[in-house]
C-alpha cells in the first residue's frame, strides 16, 4: 500500500468512527483514491469532520480526495497545501467544496439530482467532447459545455455514431468534418449512468494538429521544397509501383525533361529569377491533362514525368502541349523570358523494366535532343542503347573530358546530420553532366576511370574544388565539415599528403573541417604507403572516416593503423541486420569496438523510417541518405540548408 493510499484508508477508517457510518467503500479509479459512504447525520456534520479528519492526516501534504456521499449529496475535493496557517485552515474549509450549497436532503431522488449535476460540472470541466446517450432510444441525456458550443463536434458524433452503430468498432480514427476541416478522434463505451440505466458515451477528442503535423511530414518526403512537385524518391516509388501492376500489353513511358541553357538564366539575372521560372514551369505542367499528378522534379532543372498506361495513347497530345509552352514567353517577376526545354522518352516496358533503367535511358534520349539542337524530343530507340554500349567510344569519352580539365564532371552534396537532427556536413559527390555521355553516376564511370588509370586526376579536381566550396560555406558556417572521397592512387602518389595540403593551405581552410572517406571497399597496391599518406594527413588535424565499413575487405588492423576517427556502415549491411541476426551481432559488435576505440559512428543511405530506427538503435552519432535529404548542385545545397 503506498503512502497515499494508506492515508485515505485512514482517513476513512476514522470517518468510519466518528460519523458511525451505516457503510462504507473504498475504491481507486483513474488512479485516485474515492469512497462511497452511507450516513444518516446532517451534511454539515460530515463535511466538517472529513475537513478535519482530511486536514489531521495530509497537513503538509498536496492530495486531491474526491468523496461521494450517497443518499446525501456531494463530492469533496481536499487539497492541503504545505505550511497551512489556522487562516489558510478556515480559507481551507471554505474552499474544499467543488459543489457549494449542496443541501443534505433525505429522499433518493434528490441525491440522484445532485450526483447528476456532480457528473455535469466535472464533465464540462473535462476538454474534449463528451454526450451521453440512452443506450436503445439514442437520445441525448447530456452534453457537457465542448459539445454542446460545437456544432462540429456534434456534427462527428453523428457521423460517428452511424458508424459504430452499422460496425459496432468503438474507437473511430481520423474522422474529418467537412464543415469545419477539423479532425477528430472518436470513442464509444457503454456503462451504468447515475440512476441505474444503461447509457453509450461518447467522447471526441480534436486531433487536428496531430493530422497536420503527420501530412506536413509526409508532405516534405514526397515533394520537391522549391516547386511543390513531386520529388525524386517519390518518382522511383511511383514508376516502381506502376510497374509492378501493369497489365499483359499495357504500354506506359517515362520523359525525362532538361531546360536548355537554364544556367544563363542563374548566371544573368540571379538565382531568384531562375527559382521563379523553375516554380512556373512547374505549374504549368501540373495544368497539363494526362499528367497532373506525374510530375516530378529530379532536381536542377530536370524534370521526370510519367506517364501512367491509361492515358499512352494521348502521349503524342501531352508531348505536343508541353512543346508549344515552351515555345511561350516565360513572365519572370518584371522580365519576360524565353526558355526552351529537350525532352527524352522510353517507352516501358519495351525498353527496360526496372526503375533505373527507364529513367537512364529517358535521359539519355533527352541528351541526345540536345545534341541535335535542342528545343525537340527524342524517343530512345535500339540504336541508342547499342550506342551507349558501345565501349570504346564510352572510354574514349572519359578520357577527354578528364583531359581536358574534367569538363563536364560536376559535384552534388548531400547533406549529414547528427543524431540530433543538427547539420554536421556535406558530402561531395562526383557527376559527369555532359552532353555526349548524359547524366552518370559514379559506378557508371568511375570503374572506366581506374581502367584508364586516370581517377587521381579527378579525385584531384573534387578534393580542390570541394575544399573551396567549404571554404566559401565555412564563411557563415565555421563547423561545418566537408566529406570528400579520395581515390586509392591519390593516397599513393609520391608527395600525395603535401599536395592535399597545399590546397587546404591555398583555401585557408581548417583541416579539422575536412572529412577524406576511404571506401572499405578499396584496394590498395601499396598499403603502407597510403597508411603513411593518411597518418601524415591525420597530423595536420584532418579527419580521416572509413566509408562502405561492412561491405569491403579492410581488417580491424587497418580500422586502427589507418587513425580513422569515424566509420561510415554500409546501407546494406544495415538492411540486412534487420532479418538476419548474424548480420545485427556483426554490427553492434563492430559498434562496441568503435566506442572502445572512440571512433565515431555513421550510417549512410538512410532511406526510409526502418533504416532510421535501425541506426539509432545501434548507437548511430551521424545519418546520411535520402530520408534526410537528397544530394543537390552547390547553389541549392546552400538555399535548402545554409540560409
Amino acid at each position: 500500500m503506498d503512502d497515499f493510499t494508506g492515508i485515505v484508508h485512514n482517513v476513512f477508517l476514522e470517518l468510519y468512527t466518528e460519523l458511525n457510518l451505516e457503510s462504507i467503500e473504498l475504491f481507486q479509479m483513474n488512479d485516485e483514491q474515492y469512497g462511497h459512504i452511507v450516513c444518516a447525520l446532517p451534511e454539515k456534520k460530515i463535511q466538517e469532520q472529513t475537513i478535519n479528519s482530511l486536514y489531521g492526516f495530509l497537513k503538509g501534504k498536496t492530495f486531491k480526495l474526491p468523496v461521494f456521499i450517497r443518499d446525501r449529496a456531494a463530492m469533496y475535493v481536499a487539497v492541503v497545501k504545505d505550511n497551512m496557517t489556522d487562516e489558510d485552515k478556515i480559507e481551507f474549509t471554505e474552499k474544499i467544496l467543488i459543489l457549494q450549497n449542496v443541501a443534505a436532503v433525505g429522499n433518493f431522488s434528490d441525491s440522484i439530482a445532485a450526483s447528476y449535476k456532480v457528473m455535469e460540472d466535472a464533465l464540462d470541466r473535462v476538454p474534449v467532447g463528451v454526450a451521453v446517450l440512452d443506450n436503445e432510444s439514442r437520445r441525448v441525456l447530456l452534453l457537457n459545455s465542448v459539445a454542446a458550443r460545437s456544432e462540429s463536434v456534434q456534427s462527428i458524433m453523428g457521423k460517428a455514431l452511424k458508424l459504430y452503430t452499422d460496425t459496432g468498432k468503438q474507437t473511430l480514427e481520423d474522422i474529418y468534418d467537412n464543415s469545419s476541416g477539423l479532425w477528430y478522434d472518436v470513442n464509444f463505451s457503454s456503462l451504468k449512468w447515475i440512476n441505474g440505466e444503461d447509457v453509450l458515451v461518447c467522447t471526441t477528442i480534436d486531433v487536428t494538429q496531430k493530422i497536420r503535423n503527420q501530412q506536413k511530414i509526409e508532405y516534405q518526403a514526397n515533394n520537391d521544397y522549391l516547386t511543390g512537385l513531386f520529388n525524386r524518391m517519390k518518382c522511383e516509388r511511383d514508376l516502381d509501383e506502376i510497374l509492378k501492376n501493369m497489365n499483359p500489353g499495357e504500354k506506359g513511358c517515362v520523359v525525362f525533361l532538361d531546360l536548355d541553357n537554364f544556367k544563363q538564366v542563374n548566371d544573368g539575372l540571379g538565382h531568384q529569377y531562375g527559382d521563379v521560372l523553375l516554380q512556373e514551369i512547374a505549374y504549368s505542367l501540373q495544368e497539363t491533362d494526362g499528367i497532373k499528378n506525374s510530375c516530378y522534379r529530379m532536381g536542377g532543372d530536370e524534370f521526370v514525368i510519367i506517364v501512367k498506361p491509361w492515358y499512352f495513347d494521348k502521349i503524342t497530345e501531352i508531348v505536343d502541349k508541353i512543346s508549344k509552352r515552351f515555345n511561350d514567353i516565360w513572365h519572370i517577376m518584371d522580365v519576360d523570358y524565353y526558355c526552351t526545354m529537350s525532352m527524352g522518352i522510353a517507352v516501358f516496358p519495351d525498353r527496360g523494366k526496372t526503375v533505373d533503367e527507364l529513367i537512364k535511358k529517358a535521359d539519355f534520349a533527352m541528351y541526345e535532343a540536345k545534341k541535335g539542337g535542342k528545343n525537340r524530343f527524342l524517343w530512345y530507340t535500339v540504336e541508342d542503347e547499342e550506342r551507349k554500349c558501345a565501349d570504346n567510344g564510352f572510354r574514349d569519352a572519359i578520357k577527354e573530358l578528364v583531359g581536358d580539365d574534367c569538363r563536364d564532371f560536376d559535384i552534388n552534396y548531400q547533406p549529414v546530420f547528427d543524431k540530433d537532427g543538427i547539420l554536421y556536413g556535406a558530402e561531395a559527390l562526383v557527376r559527369i553532366n555532359s552532353g555526349s555521355l548524359g547524366r552518370l553516376l559514379p559506378a557508371e564511370f568511375l570503374p572506366t576511370a581506374e581502367y584508364l588509370g586516370i581517377m587521381n586526376r579527378i579525385g584531384n579536381y573534387v578534393f580542390a574544388k570541394a575544399v573551396k566550396t567549404l571554404k566559401k560555406w565555412n564563411g557563415t558556417h565555421p563547423d561545418l565539415k566537408m566529406f570528400i572521397n579520395m581515390a586509392p592512387t591519390q593516397l599513393m602518389m609520391p608527395k600525395a599528403a603535401e599536395n592535399i595540403m597545399n590546397i587546404v593551405k591555398q583555401w585557408e581552410v581548417n583541416p579539422g573541417n575536412i572529412y577524406c572517406d576511404i571506401s572499405e571497399k578499396t584496394e590498395f597496391l601499396d598499403e603502407k604507403m597510403a597508411l603513411a599518406t593518411l597518418e601524415i594527413l591525420n597530423a595536420h588535424g584532418i579527419n580521416i572516416s572509413l566509408d562502405d565499413f561492412g561491405s569491403g575487405k579492410m581488417s580491424l588492423g587497418f580500422l586502427k593503423d589507418s587513425h580513422a576517427s569515424m566509420i561510415k556502415f554500409d546501407n546494406s549491411l544495415v538492411k540486412k541486420s534487420r532479418t538476419d541476426d548474424v548480420e545485427i551481432t556483426i554490427l553492434r559488435s563492430i559498434t562496441e569496438i568503435a566506442d572502445i576505440l572512440d571512433i565515431d559512428i555513421a550510417f549512410v543511405g538512410i532511406e526510409d523510417d526502418n533504416d532510421n530506427n535501425m541506426a539509432l538503435e545501434n548507437k548511430a552519432d551521424y545519418l546520411e541518405g535520402f530520408y534526410y535529404g537528397e544530394a543537390l548542385p552547390e547553389d541549392e545545397f546552400e538555399t535548402k540548408w545554409l540560409k
